[in-house]
């Protein structure tokens, strides 16, 4: 369906990785140009793709002669080092592959490779993310030097011996969203058991704390004490930042006790009507929740907020 959508729309470049994904393309979308994924994995990653997604270098060769019998135009290579990488010396070594990818094809006659896929996995961290994505630029720029650089008039990375400029592209999606959300939680329910305080939020692993199972999310709980201590709500932290501390539970607000946001975090005594902010929650949380137990937790409301400058 996606083939077939593709070539109405006019859609004209797609990734493969196998056999039968050329057979598909031949098939539903013969014009497409296509592009060879390759696996380059970073195994300090937050969410692993190479077990799923991208050829072994030793089915480089093959697959690409089976994209010139089905007469296919191959013009590049594609890859992804994982979501949320932690490791930038990843990056140079999937270059350092795709390198490798460009001198096979062009060691089969294919004069078509133009285009060179780095994919994503910049992390979004914190504040404007620029640390991070400055020490993945450092890599992937010598990375390009070393392997894609020619005498060009105008000085861009070049992909083969005629000196034809490569088109790079990059899919930071973390990079920008991550750090640019909080996520506020409403405290609806409290438990008091010896100097453990367990808290009942509005929000759980089956809205937006969906990050905890599947993006293997690190947490920070910041109280909001606005019912139990109004002077402090227009800070994250307020008057809870002096307050005694205590173990605390997080729970979410469906009926499954695997809904348990956090456990053993250490937060000042709340009630009922106060609030818990979550920063760095705009990657991969509400795109992924779900209406589970009647919660509506697909559709929160959204507040926007421009910072002064000083």
């Amino acid at each position: 369906a996606y083939l077939r959508y593709m070539q109405r729309t006019g859609t004209g470049l797609t990734t493969f990785d196998s056999i039968s994904e050329l057979c598909k393309i031949k098939s539903y979308h013969p014009g497409a140009s296509v592009v060879l994924r390759i696996r380059a994995d970073d195994p300090n990653a937050r969410c692993y793709l190479g077990n799923k997604y991208g050829a072994e270098m030793d089915e480089v060769r093959g697959l690409l002669q089976k994209a010139q019998e089905l007469e296919l135009r191959t013009v590049g290579v594609s890859f992804h080092v994982g979501s949320g990488a932690s490791d930038p010396q990843a990056f140079g070594m999937a270059i350092a592959l795709a390198r490798r990818v460009f001198d096979e094809a062009h060691d089969l006659g294919i004069r078509s490779m133009s285009v060179l896929d780095i994919g994503g996995g910049f992390a979004g961290g914190t504040g404007d993310g620029m640390d991070q994505l400055l020490e993945a630029s450092k890599v992937i720029n010598a990375a390009l030097d070393a392997h894609f650089s020619c005498s060009s008039d105008n000085g861009a990375p070049c992909c083969g011996e005629g000196g034809e400029n490569l088109r790079i592209i990059a899919e930071p999606g973390r990079y920008f969203s991550e750090s640019a959300c909080t996520l506020y939680s409403y405290v609806f329910g409290k438990r008091e058991r010896g100097e453990r305080k367990e808290y009942f939020l509005t929000d759980g692993i089956y809205g937006s704390f969906n990050n905890l199972l599947y993006d293997h999310a690190t947490l920070t709980a910041k109280p909001l004490l606005c019912a139990s201590n109004p002077c402090s709500c227009s800070s994250d932290n307020g008057a809870g930042s002096m307050a005694p501390l205590h173990p605390s539970t997080l729970f979410g607000p469906t009926c499954d006790g695997l809904d348990t946001v956090m456990k053993d975090v250490q937060l000042p005594n709340m009630e009922n009507g106060d609030w818990v902010s979550f920063p760095s929650m705009g990657a991969y949380t509400i795109s992924a929740s779900s209406n589970f137990n009647g919660i509506i937790s697909d559709n929160p409301k959204i507040f926007y907020v421009f910072s002064k400058q000083e």
